[in-house]
């Protein structure tokens, strides 16, 4: 803990040095002088206005920081409003004495009430003030659950509840952090979790906390990675966004901590954040209404399993498994009349677990019953997400004719909308329906489906129901917005070799114009980027990969109706776009983008291993020269392998490691790796054995194969020196010659060859669709179903070395008879084909 620690009772009391900083931002810093004093100044206002709640909005937690402390030495609570839309505003006044907010917010909903300002210029400081200790039994503060299964309501909280755990939060966590380090927060101070830990602790403990919360990771890193030690407070949506940011290794050694709370943070993105940082993110689990109940850092090697905080006491409801919480931090329940607390149950389900832990099992409040058949949502979402077209999914109960029935709000995996764009949004909910079909009765299936960038998330980071129902309007609606333009009004145009104006109209009805500003529709930024892409690739005929944005600005708004001229630039090599969006000398934005010359090229590496830990290291350190991305999928290895891996994730920061708790085989873990290709987003896969077989030199080779033919098979041809046993030589030439007798062609020349580079769309659309082995058997019957769809082939010879002590899982009698039972069920279903194959071979092409 550390030693300039101060309960939130005693903080003002007890005080700090005049120049201690308290608070950083776009403003400058904040001392503790600055602090004292504005908490003062705010006290005769709140005083005259008289007893009752005062509702508390900003932006800024530094002001809401002033505003909560001078309500709680005036004798008054603080609303803590979950966000400042008019409608909120609204219905909170209530009762309120009056209102302390940001300026220019709630002038018409709070009018007629004293409305203050905590960053007003405050007044010098008359002499020193008397302050008295906080009573830790008065009301504190009052929070808006998100209400993620029903509608919010309003939580109490005395000032003891939060005291108590921002106590014991640094007790736990405070050694971690430091003394000194920055806290950073992409969380909303006006709700629990936020104000605990971007304001309230850092406020107790001493640490400067930011101001402001930076939501692009392009704004936040850089300035993180400035800041000296520094500390994350964030949400498991915004922490997705931020693993993949090239600036996040160089936090690796800056950053002491990262917390995650608000939903279950999934295993990828903390996989990747250990790797990038060295460290986990410390997940943490509880409610409004508990307080923090629970915590967890999962990174490699480490248990899912969540650990109560210390004073937390947990128990399991015999009726459904909702979790029973007692504890100090608990607000709203069964008062126990003892130092442990009051006792709340949660709508969350548990198992307890050996040790004192316990596993989250989903919310008792989200089992539905469809047709007098009862389905637990999480479970089908869980379900959902397994498919290789989905990355994330939500589902929600809406009634329709008088029945339940069941909706599904699915994000698309890459893979996804490229099957959305060539099949359709029905087919794929088809596809995605027949997946659910194996576990569920067909009653129970989705019967509407919505596809969209982000699942919608309030302010808490929460998936609310009355969010997902809104996605779902009458066909008639959906069929209008489908209708309404997205694009701008050309009405001339001019074209040079390496320029593009255009003279544009925004139609008055642009799909785009809406649920940004109300009442003041405007064109967003990122649509006004994207015009200027679409132009660019109508200049260069292919589509732009964006790298990054440079000199953006978006200099004033772009209205319906308004008349402007887009210009597009495209600098000598390609890799350069200059945009101006303008009326005369108006300038609507402007900025230039960089490309990637590789449009349609995004690939990575991909090594399958289990228990390979001697050469592994070899193996990753032939390939950094490449520069290319690296996943790596543990098939349930051994302890000394995962050591060995958990090194090289540190040691490597483009390796990303991906553990399988059980051992599957060689196909089942390449299906993950793959399906881990496909969501972030690489469009292609070099795949090469762990055990320092291949040639890694030879990975420019199929990198300049697929810049001639982006959509071939890049396939590796070994070319083995004399440390190759002859039973292996004979058994893949039976495997070659069934595989040039089912492909009708030679052109597979070694279907048992690792080392290969295969597009990952094309991949994804074999396993979905066919029933692929998890074994050695893998490897040829991809191959196969690959050529069947129409895929063309590239060799690459390369060169294989045998390491005769090195370690084989080839079982000579499984894998053989499952190779066996692959080649017999081929001979059925190659009959059919039989007639394009012969086509394509007398014609030499697909």
């Amino acid at each position: 803990m550390s030693p300039r620690f101060l309960d939130l009772l005693q903080l003002l009391k007890v005080g700090r040095p005049a120049d201690t900083e308290v608070a950083f931002g776009p403003a400058g810093t904040r001392s503790w002088a600055d602090f004292e004093t504005r908490v003062a100044a705010l006290l005769p206002a709140i005083a005259a206005a008289g007893p009752g709640r005062w509702l508390l909005y900003s932006e800024d937690s530094y002001a809401s920081a002033v505003g909560l402390m001078a309500l709680a030495h005036a004798g008054t609570s603080a609303v803590l409003a979950p966000n400042g839309a008019a409608g909120t505003l609204r219905r909170l006044r209530g009762d309120l004495a009056g209102a302390i907010v940001d300026p220019g917010v709630g002038e018409e909903e709070l009018a007629g009430m004293p409305r203050l300002h905590a960053l007003e210029p405050a007044p010098a400081p008359s002499g020193a003030q008397d302050w008295e200790l906080l009573d830790p039994a008065a009301p504190f503060a009052e929070f808006y659950t998100s209400g993620t299964s029903g509608p919010g309501k309003s939580v109490p909280k005395a000032l003891r509840h939060l005291d108590e755990e921002v106590r014991y939060l640094e007790t736990r966590f405070g050694d971690e952090l430091g003394e000194s380090t920055r806290i950073f927060a992409t969380v909303s101070h006006q709700h629990v979790y936020g104000l605990l830990f971007r304001t309230l602790w850092p406020l107790a403990a001493g640490r400067p906390f930011c101001t402001h919360a930076y939501l692009q990771p392009g704004e936040l890193l850089p300035r993180m990675r400035r800041s000296g030690d520094c500390a994350l407070m964030a949400t498991p949506t915004h922490l997705r966004r931020i693993k993949v940011h090239v600036d996040l290794p160089g936090l690796a050694g800056t950053c002491r901590a990262v917390f995650s709370s608000g939903g279950p943070l999934d295993e990828a993105t903390a996989l990747a954040i250990d790797s990038a940082l060295g460290s986990a993110p410390h997940e943490i689990f509880g409610s409004t209404e508990t307080g923090g109940v629970a915590w967890r850092q999962a990174g490699r090697g480490k248990p899912r399993a969540w650990t109560p905080f210390a004073p937390v006491h947990i128990e399991r409801e015999e009726e459904d498994g909702r979790l029973i919480v007692t504890s100090p931090f608990v607000s709203v329940g069964e008062e126990t009349g003892r130092a442990g607390g009051a006792r709340f149950t949660m709508g969350d389900r548990m198992r307890p677990l050996e040790g004192g832990g316990f596993e989250l099992l989903g919310r008792a409040d989200r089992d539905v019953k469809i047709g007098e058949k009862r389905v637990s949502l999480p479970e089908m979402e869980a379900r959902l997400r397994g498919h290789g077209l989905v990355a994330e999914a939500a589902l929600v109960a809406l009634e329709q004719a008088g029945e339940m029935r069941l909706a599904a709000v699915v994000v698309p995996t890459e893979a996804g909308r490229t099957a959305i764009g060539a099949a359709g949004r029905r087919t794929v909910g088809r596809i995605l329906g027949e997946h659910l079909a194996a576990d569920w009765d067909r009653v129970l299936l989705p019967r509407a489906w919505r596809y969209v960038d982000e699942l919608p998330r309030d302010h808490q980071g929460k998936i609310t129901a009355p969010a997902l129902a809104s996605l779902f309007d009458t066909e008639e609606q959906r069929e209008a917005e489908e209708k309404r333009p997205r694009e701008p009004i050309l009405e001339a145009e001019e074209r040079g070799p390496d320029h593009l104006v255009r003279r544009l109209r925004v139609p008055a009805d642009l799909a785009h114009l809406e649920g940004h500003f109300e009442g003041l529709p405007i064109v967003p930024g990122v649509v006004q980027l994207g015009w200027a892409l679409s132009a660019a690739r109508e200049l260069t005929g292919r589509a732009p990969r964006l790298r990054a944005v440079e000199a953006l600005k978006f200099a004033e708004v772009l209205q319906p109706d308004q008349r402007f001229e887009l210009r597009v630039e495209i600098a000598p090599g390609g890799d350069r776009v200059r945009f101006r969006l303008s009326d005369g000398d108006r300038l609507f934005a402007s900025g230039r983008c960089l490309l990637s010359t590789d449009a349609s090229l995004n690939p990575c590496l991909l090594i399958p291993i289990y228990d390979h830990k001697d050469e592994i290291r070899g193996v990753v350190e032939a390939l950094a020269a490449h520069e290319l991305p690296c996943l790596v999928i543990d098939d349930g290895s051994d302890d000394a392998t995962q050591e060995v891996l958990a090194a090289i994730a540190h040691d490597f920061p483009w390796v990303e490691v991906h553990r399988r708790k059980q051992n599957g085989g060689r196909g089942a873990a390449l299906k993950t790796g793959y399906r881990l290709a496909a969501h972030r987003r690489f469009s292609h896969v070099i795949q090469l054995d762990a055990d320092g077989q291949h040639d890694a030199a030879d990975v420019p080779r199929f990198l300049e194969a697929w810049r001639r033919d982006p959509e071939a098979l890049v396939l590796g041809t070994p070319i083995f020196d004399e440390s190759v046993p002859k039973s292996r030589l004979y058994g893949r030439q039976i495997s070659r010659v069934l595989v040039w007798f089912f492909t009708l062609s030679g052109e597979i020349r070694d279907p048992l060859c690792g080392f290969r580079g295969l597009p990952v769309d094309a991949v994804l659309r074999v396993i979905d669709e066919s029933e692929t082995g998890d074994h050695m058997e893998f490897d040829p019957e991809l191959l196969v179903r690959l050529f069947w769809n129409g895929a063309r082939v590239v060799t690459i010879p390369t060169k294989v070395v045998y390491n005769p002590h090195g370690l084989s899982h080839f079982d000579v009698v499984w894998d053989d008879l499952r190779l066996a039972g692959v080649y017999t069920r081929f001979f059925g279903s190659m009959v059919p084909r039989v007639p394009r194959l012969l086509s394509r071979h007398l014609r030499g092409r697909p």
